[in-house]
Parts: C-alpha cells; structure tokens; sequence
C-alpha cells in the first residue's frame, strides 16, 4: 500500500452513504457520490455568483442566504440557456467560454424581476 510514504490512491476510501453490508464493502456507487459532490458545488457557486450579482445590482436587497444562492443557481441557469441560444460550446468541452459572466448576467436579471414583483 505505501511506497516510499506515498499513500496510492486506491487506499484512499471515500464515506459511504450506504451502510457496509458483511463484507465491509461500501455499497455505494461512484455516481451517487458525483452527485453528491455536484450538488455542493451547485450551492457553492450559485452563492458566490449570487452575491456578484447583489453587489453590482444598485440598491439595497435584504436576503438571506439561501435566496441568495437560489438567486445565483437560477442565474446560471439562465445565463447558460442564454450563452446556448447565443453560441454553442464546442464539441467535448464541459462549460461553455462565458459561463461565469453570463450566470452573473442570468443572476442579475433575476434580481432585477424579483426586486420588481416583491
């Protein structure tokens, strides 16, 4: 398992979701923990680009956290549907070139509704 006090990477087990059953084998499958992991950094990202997005906006906006992150998740869903009807990425590559910006833009567009209609 060590070679020269370098841990492989096989040795490394990840939490399991699942509890082991008599092998002590974890049973949960690598995709439930992709998405696991895809959905974290939805949250993450959504935040970060909702803040972006509070922060340009002029104005006060009083939201907490999670309005906040749906705001930014919601504007990287628009944006990218945007940036799609726009231009398409190219063929293998997993986000599209203006992601960040246009999920900011897509954010910001939310805000301005939602400021609008509350």
């Amino acid at each position: 398992m060590h070679r020269h006090g370098i841990t492989h990477l096989k040795s490394i087990q990840l939490p399991c979701l699942r509890p082991p059953r008599e092998t002590n084998v974890c049973t949960t499958p690598l995709n439930e923990r992709n998405k696991m992991l895809h959905i974290i950094w939805s949250v993450i990202v959504g935040f970060i680009i909702g803040l972006i997005a509070r922060a340009i906006m002029p104005g006060a906006q009083h939201m907490g956290f999670i309005i906040t992150t749906l705001i930014g998740i919601g504007g990287s869903i628009v944006g990218g549907f945007v940036g799609r009807l726009i231009s398409a990425p190219k063929e293998g590559q997993p986000v599209h070139p203006a992601g960040i910006i246009m999920s900011v833009i897509g954010a910001l567009i939310l805000l301005f509704v939602l400021s609008k209609v509350l």
